[in-house]
């Protein structure tokens, strides 16, 4: 009955983050938000709301004894298998469609879905068990946006440009200027 107790904590956690969604489709449906408004929505979460809550969320952090290289190792892989596996799938597309399939076929939605499951999650688990994740998960998050952010840019700059100066130069433009790269490794200054 362990398994039984575990999913109705995921279920738990799961459904305010499925609730938002209902209500932002409901609110589409009946027309009370425009495609304008989403996209301004969409902009704020980005650009000032994700990146606010992943900077106080990995500044908290105790890196010191929630890193931990095996779980890191583990993510970089994934990411890694997932995007190479991602580039050979996608290998007769055309490029700009090769790069929308491969960023979206290895990204993980670790930060704007995962922050606030594993949240609601640990809210729900156990205190010492919880605890022990709410430690883990942002020192792996901290590492892992960044990585799934460069990851994303050269999977979409690959495919259209290839390997040239101007489209590295371009890429590390792009990471250099992301709102969360830029939270993530803000926050793991503060934390460090």
């Amino acid at each position: 009955m362990t398994w039984l107790h575990d999913v109705a904590t995921l279920a738990v956690a799961l459904a305010p983050v499925l609730v938002l969604l209902g209500l932002g489709w409901g609110l589409r449906r009946a027309r009370l938000l425009s495609d304008a408004g989403s996209d301004d929505l969409n902009r704020l979460c980005y650009w000032v709301l994700l990146p606010a809550h992943l900077f106080v969320t990995i500044a908290r952090c105790d890196l010191r004894s929630a890193f931990s290289v095996t779980a890191l190792l583990a993510a970089l892989i994934g990411l890694v298998v997932g995007f190479a596996a991602a580039w050979l799938l996608g290998a007769r597309l055309p490029p700009a469609e090769r790069g929308s399939v491969i960023s979206g076929a290895f990204r993980a939605n670790a930060a704007y879905i995962g922050l606030p499951v594993i949240q609601l999650a640990c809210a729900a688990l156990p205190a010492e068990r919880g605890a022990l994740m709410l430690a883990a998960y942002p020192v792996l998050l901290a590492a892992m946006v960044p990585a799934f952010n460069i990851a994303a840019v050269v999977g979409f700059l690959l495919p259209r440009h290839g390997v040239t100066r101007a489209s590295v130069l371009g890429a590390c433009g792009e990471v250099a200027r992301n709102p969360l790269v830029i939270a993530c490794l803000c926050g793991l200054a503060v934390a460090w």
